[in-house]
């Protein structure tokens, strides 16, 4: 009931309820603010505030959308440049083995183009395995080359190299694999 005085004699005094009214009756002293004119001012600057957090969140948004479109380019050549070495990597392994459980006199031309090792457009220095392991398909401009040359004491260095086109300026990639393979013949004998 008291409170419903004090609003009542507020509005008695000032024609309207405020708190600078319901401060009189109380007894505190205060100074009168123009409150439409502070409450023009807070908006305003709040208005000014927003404008300014909306230009620094795009400033800073497009910082970031810069440092990103130049990181990410680079990021998916990188990628595809590592997947066509792990490619080509097993590639040359998958070969070298396939040379591996090959016997030591079987190493000929026409044996390994009847085994369907080389493709049978090989010459007698160089072997291209390329069309039977369907390398171009796996690589970009992807070849497959088997070379085997005779070392004194019953040894064949076998040498295994997949090349393709880089990514980029890079220009053309390879790998290559190298092993012996001994007669085992002359070595059981001797």
């Amino acid at each position: 009931m008291i409170q419903n005085n004090c609003n009542t004699s507020a509005r008695a005094v000032y024609g309207r309820y405020s708190k600078h009214a319901e401060q009189q009756i109380y007894g505190i002293i205060s100074m009168p603010i123009e409150q439409e004119s502070y409450t023009v001012r807070i908006q305003r600057s709040r208005r000014g505030s927003s404008l300014i957090d909306v230009m620094l969140s795009l400033f800073l948004l497009s910082i970031v959308g810069v440092i990103f479109s130049a990181t990410f380019p680079p990021a998916i050549s990188c990628s595809k440049q590592a997947r066509y070495y792990k490619t080509a990597n097993a590639l040359a392994e998958q070969k070298m083995e396939e040379i591996r459980g090959i016997d030591y006199e079987s190493l000929t031309r026409p044996l390994l183009v009847g085994r369907g090792i080389i493709d049978s457009s090989s010459s007698e220095s160089a072997f291209f395995f390329t069309q039977v392991d369907n390398v171009a398909d796996k690589l970009p401009q992807g070849a497959g080359v088997l070379q085997i040359t005779e070392i004194p004491g019953d040894l064949k260095r076998i040498t295994i190299t997949v090349s393709w086109e880089g990514v980029g300026p890079t220009g053309r990639r390879s790998i290559t694999l190298r092993s012996l393979v001994a007669d085992k013949r002359t070595r059981a004998a001797g």
